[in-house]
């Protein structure tokens, strides 16, 4: 199923996103940080045999614009997707979102909790203040190689980081991609949002439909991953059971943060059920 590419105009600025289906109740797509609305290209169709999908593209992802003050909060991404789901007149909408889109997600829904019928947190329902000084312990990023210069390079790159490629990825990285000074290269607009999370912690208590959080296995250094990361997740799992008065976790099988796309026949499943048993 191939999806419409259309354009939705906001005060500033305009953002691209995909329209997969026509019958059925809305699901809206986030992807995480750099990504673009063409990696839920393997998992939309899937979901618009029974919905209308849209998949958006952020504020400097993708062929998205960037308004002038170049602001990556939280607070002016929830604001972007309020204005999209406003400005399609969509009610009674799924809202699904991968990685860093949780902070936009919890935040919207708690601005106008109405709109929303459910959401679902891709590896997503994280605190994830104080973002900055987490990289700068983690000794893999500290050992990071500069960007390649052709499409074949950032394939190969991004294939040895996720483990595995498909339709979805390929989409995505050439969406990500821009030529600047003869060269192609990651948009840069975009590496601004962890500046812009850093001072960020979520609240799920003004959260008043279901929600469920998908958390995957994290990988990394053994060292930085048993002292700072699995502490991380787990305060973050307890804060998102503790204030989310509806939320449900639990947890794929493999480590694999982009799962989504990986075995999205099995995203599907698992979102079936639950919706069984709300």
């Amino acid at each position: 199923m191939t999806p419409e590419v259309q354009w939705f105009h906001l005060g500033t600025h305009r953002l691209q996103h995909l329209k997969w289906g026509e019958q059925g109740s809305s699901v809206v797509l986030l992807a995480g940080m750099g990504h673009t609305a063409h990696i839920f290209t393997e998992l939309a169709p899937l979901l618009a045999q029974n919905h209308v999908v849209y998949a958006l593209s952020r504020r400097g992802h993708g062929k998205s614009e960037m308004p002038p003050e170049g602001d990556f909060t939280p607070q002016a991404l929830a604001e972007d997707l309020l204005g999209f789901v406003e400005g399609l007149n969509l009610q009674n909408i799924l809202l699904m979102g991968h990685s860093i889109a949780g902070n936009e997600m919890t935040l919207a829904a708690s601005m106008q909790p109405e709109r929303f019928a459910g959401l679902v947190y891709l590896d997503a329902a994280y605190d994830r203040s104080g973002v900055l000084d987490r990289i700068r312990q983690d000794p893999q990023i500290q050992q990071s190689k500069p960007q390649p210069q052709t499409l074949e390079g950032f394939r190969q790159d991004a294939s040895a980081q996720y483990g595995f490629w498909n339709a979805a990825l390929e989409a995505d990285l050439q969406d990500q991609l821009v030529l600047k000074e003869g060269r192609l290269q990651l948009r840069p607009e975009w590496q601004n949002m962890l500046r812009d999370t850093h001072t960020f912690a979520p609240d799920y208590r003004a959260i008043r439909c279901p929600a469920l959080a998908i958390y995957a296995p994290l990988m990394g250094h053994p060292v930085f991953l048993e002292q700072v990361m699995l502490p991380w997740q787990d305060r973050s799992i307890r804060q998102f059971s503790e204030q989310c008065a509806q939320g449900q976790v639990q947890w794929w099988h493999s480590e694999n943060h982009q799962f989504f796309a990986a075995q999205p026949a099995k995203v599907l499943q698992k979102l079936l059920l639950w919706k069984t048993n709300i």
